[in-house]
């Protein structure tokens, strides 16, 4: 499993393809793209 938090922009489908082509067993992708919000009930979130 990898795991990567980044600034810069990225085509989610273009990394499950080239995940699927490198693994072309693999049955099932399952995938999460969020965005972290600047606030939290009303109050500012500083970090992770």
């Amino acid at each position: 499993m990898a795991v990567r938090v980044q600034h810069g922009a990225f085509d989610p489908g273009a990394e499950v393809n080239a995940m699927h082509a490198a693994n072309v067993g693999v049955g099932a992708v399952v995938g999460f793209v969020g965005y972290v919000r600047d606030f939290n009930d009303g109050r500012e979130v500083a970090g992770m």
